[in-house]
């Protein structure tokens, strides 16, 4: 694989999600790849949270949307625009780099989706005042895995945090998806190790972590001669 990404331009690679602990974690780590971001892995069982501690709405001068699989033609445009926000969150030093969203890659994205049998659902907070989307939260359900939601981007625009609108989309979500999925069982999201605000957010609806995973990385020049000696 190296040479074909040498061919590219690529300086670095990166490995996501190994789990802290695990053989491949060890492996990678005698190889000399280096910790470039950490990642809390948080899960709720549905059945053994107390579903009280879900707010129902969002702050006084913002109101809740909600759709499944496809945004409205009327709020697409400031859907794009605040998914973008996530450029804000807290990264590690990851040479990855989140995408521009725009109404094009958003309608990509759900063609996509619904092409894989995945359905998706998003709930935004739109400020009374001007119209735009301040927040948003969005889920998937993947076809191999029916009674389990993975939480996406969980995104509110600089200019409207500190209100709980994060939390109020959270528990608006988490109630729309066990009126609609009875059968759900858990939750699962990943949030970064040192956003501390999610991860308050993330355990004050039910959830707790389940393990740390790492994205690892290594130059490539270097790998490449430390495999070859």
């Amino acid at each position: 694989m190296l040479p074909r990404l040498a061919e590219r331009g690529r300086t670095v690679i990166e490995d996501w999600r190994l789990v802290e602990g695990r053989p491949g974690t060890d492996w990678a780590r005698r190889l000399g790849f280096r910790t470039v971001r950490s990642l809390a892995a948080m899960v709720m069982t549905v059945a053994d949270v107390d579903r009280t501690r879900w707010p129902v709405g969002v702050p006084q001068g913002y109101r809740v949307e909600r759709w499944a699989d496809t945004a409205p033609d009327e709020v697409v445009t400031s859907y794009a625009a605040a998914r973008s926000a996530i450029h804000d969150v807290p990264m590690g030093t990851t040479e990855f780099v989140p995408p521009e969203w725009t109404v094009e890659r958003v309608r990509a994205n759900e063609a996509e989706l619904s092409g894989e049998n995945v359905e998706q659902r998003v709930v935004v907070a739109v400020h009374e005042a001007t119209g735009e989307v301040a927040g948003l939260t969005e889920v998937v359900l993947l076809p191999r895995e029916p009674r389990t939601f993975h939480q996406g981007d969980t995104v509110v625009l600089a200019a409207h945090r500190g209100r709980g609108i994060g939390l109020g989309l959270k528990g608006v979500m988490a109630h729309w998806l066990v009126e609609d999925h009875p059968e759900l069982r858990r939750m699962h999201t990943v949030t970064n190790s040192d956003n501390e605000h999610m991860i308050r957010v993330n355990r004050r609806l039910g959830m707790t972590v389940e393990r740390t995973e790492l994205v690892v990385a290594h130059e490539i020049d270097a790998l490449t001669a430390r495999l070859t000696t």
